[in-house]
């Protein structure tokens, strides 16, 4: 597969960084590693070489409007991790130039802003397979691996293919993205060769995929055991036979990287390279959409306020609440066909859920054993007082009235009444909207404009034939 020489210019120019971009964040980047260990080498038995930048900004694979320089320190194994994240943390702190937070992965790790650079300052122990005491262990020796397989001279191809994930909606490894991580893209250029080729090469994929590019085991029944049946994508770890690096992968986000590739291939433009056009959730944009946003459309959104969150927290409990409150909602007689979770992870979130109705019939037909069953006598007691028949397919019948008729008034009651469990920081206030009742409101409020486009239309761009042309 050939792709056309201005696109591959389009791609390079927006998402490849320069030899002298690079050279320079290296530089301070080096500045900064320097500084830390300076603040280290008189409390810690460390050296020097005991800090070391990993990632894709060593390897040049990032993309140049969007990375994190990650600064690995390798303990001996006998220090407390969160003692050393404590006493870092004091000690960065008396410099008024470093901004920084806590963050937390498999354990805690440092963010920190200086000047226009992102940093994370990750511990993690010197240790080798199979004797990781922290999976955070795994990265440096990812670094080394991709080093020596040349992954330096195939950084254009990385970045290429990031960006085509990018704009696709499922680079990131993260839980809010449940994508493809840098590593994995790597991994997948080292298979593939090229961002053509691994396109054209996803775009055959079905489940399972299967990439094992060490040959560590002899068959795919092994892998299988040792990974499990119901997984779309398997890439063995290198460095690491007993992971799978493309666990992060959801389902969804792996059909959605096949479809794109598919449709790329017939018809490969830079639209695939840029971020949906109707996300801005501008007015403009919600008129152009309004077709699709059908008023009648059965949506109630769940709208939150609260302070500043950590995005894989926060999400994850986000997910959690809308399955319960589902499961409860249907058990109620209603149902639910979409949910979509989003959060700007500063002050707002929102679950929005689309329902086959938001009102219901008062009574509700419920079907009850046959005569000759066991249960007969109980359903009978049970529903003493209600009307109940056998019917034309020889069961007992009864009629119940609905406890709740309207969705919303149901998402309040289990809300205020906590009938699931709701962690206490999830909202400071939330408020249940009925889209059909609030047009004006998502014409005033870019963010939920933004949200609700996404959520009825996808972010699936390339189903929607106008935007390609």
């Amino acid at each position: 597969m050939r792709l056309p020489e201005e696109l591959i210019d389009y791609i390079d120019r927006n998402f490849c960084p320069s030899k002298k971009e690079w050279k320079l964040i290296m530089d301070k980047s080096e500045e900064i590693r320097r500084s830390i260990f300076f603040l280290l080498r008189n409390e810690y038995n460390i050296v020097e070489e005991d800090l070391v930048l990993l990632g894709s900004v060593p390897r040049m694979t990032y993309l140049k409007d969007d990375y994190d320089v990650d600064l690995f320190i390798r303990l001996e194994k006998d220090i407390d991790i969160k003692l050393f994240i404590e006493f870092l943390i004091s000690e960065i702190s008396k410099d008024p130039n470093y901004k920084i937070r806590i963050r937390y992965a498999d354990h805690p790790y440092i963010e920190m802003y200086v000047r226009d650079l992102k940093f994370n300052i990750v511990p993690s122990y010197k240790t080798s397979y199979p004797n990781w005491l922290s999976p955070m262990d795994r990265s440096y020796f990812h670094h080394l691996y991709l080093v020596d397989k040349g992954i330096n001279e195939l950084y254009k191809e990385v970045v290429r293919l990031k960006a085509f994930l990018k704009a696709s909606g499922v680079y990131g490894a993260e839980v809010y993205v449940g994508g493809f991580s840098g590593y994995l893209v790597e991994l997948l250029i080292l298979k593939y060769g090229s961002m053509e080729e691994a396109i054209y090469n996803i775009s055959k994929w079905s489940t399972p995929t299967i990439i094992d590019l060490e040959g560590h085991y002899p068959n795919s029944n092994l892998i299988f055991e040792v990974f499990g049946y119901n997984i779309p994508l398997i890439v063995v770890d290198p460095v690491d036979k007993g992971r799978n690096v493309a666990a992060s992968v959801k389902r969804k986000n792996f059909s959605k990287i096949i479809s794109a590739a598919k449709y790329f291939i017939s018809n490969p433009t830079i639209k695939f390279f840029k971020e949906s056009p109707y996300l801005s959730g501008s007015k403009s944009l919600y008129y152009k959409y309004k077709d699709m946003i059908k008023p009648d459309l059965p949506i109630l959104i769940i709208y939150m306020e609260h302070g500043e969150k950590i995005e894989d927290i926060h999400y994850s409990q986000l997910e959690r609440v809308s399955r319960k409150l589902k499961n409860v909602v249907e058990k109620e007689g209603f149902k639910i066909f979409k949910m979509g979770v989003y959060s700007d992870y500063i002050s707002r979130s929102a679950i929005f859920l689309l329902f086959s109705e938001l009102e219901k019939a008062k009574y509700e037909k419920v079907r009850g054993p046959y005569p000759y069953m066991s249960s007969e006598e109980k359903f009978l007691s049970k529903n003493s007082f209600r009307i109940k028949w056998i019917d034309e397919d020889g069961r007992w019948y009864t009629l119940k009235e609905s406890r709740y008729l309207k969705a919303d008034e149901l998402i309040k009651h289990i809300i205020d009444n906590r009938l699931i469990r709701i962690p206490s920081e999830i909202y400071d206030k939330y408020s249940v909207i009925v889209m059909n009742e609030s047009q004006e409101l998502f014409l005033n409020n870019s963010l939920l404009s933004k949200w609700l486009i996404n959520f009825v239309v996808g972010d699936e761009f390339w189903a929607l034939p106008h935007l390609l042309t």
